[in-house]
């Protein structure tokens, strides 16, 4: 097991039956970034959670993340959640719609944003970090 049974201040999450691990992301100084659909918070090596009164509660519920110090972005079908992972505060919202995560790399995101018509176009969008040293 990931998190360690012997931490209680991890009890919340025995409480969330639905609640599902999706990512988990080195940070720095031994300390990890877990994602679950419904909220994130940082654990240690020993899976004792490092952080305590440190937690983001996403909006939507996402199926994917992308880690891009010191931000995570969180992809919801209808949008994406970009939050500070030191402060947990949200820097921005983007609305997509339809919203696919295509291949996640190092300094951008692509994305595929679909209209719900088959009739309708798709567009293919990048997001770039525009503090990335080395821009695509």
């Amino acid at each position: 097991s990931l998190l360690d049974p012997a931490d209680s201040s991890l009890g919340f999450i025995n409480k969330r039956d639905t609640s599902r691990p999706i990512a988990l992301f080195r940070v720095h100084d031994g300390q990890f970034l877990l994602c679950y659909d419904e909220f994130a918070f940082y654990v240690n090596r020993n899976g004792q959670r490092a952080r305590s009164n440190w937690m983001i509660h996403w909006v939507g519920t996402p199926v994917s993340f992308k880690f891009d110090y010191p931000y995570v972005l969180a992809f919801d079908s209808q949008f994406i959640e970009v939050y500070h992972v030191e402060t947990a505060s949200v820097v921005q919202v983007i609305i997509t719609g339809n919203c696919t995560s295509l291949s996640p790399n190092k300094t951008a995101v692509n994305l595929c944003v679909s209209s719900p018509s088959p009739t309708q176009p798709q567009e293919v969008l990048r997001i770039q970090h525009l503090l990335a040293q080395d821009p695509l």
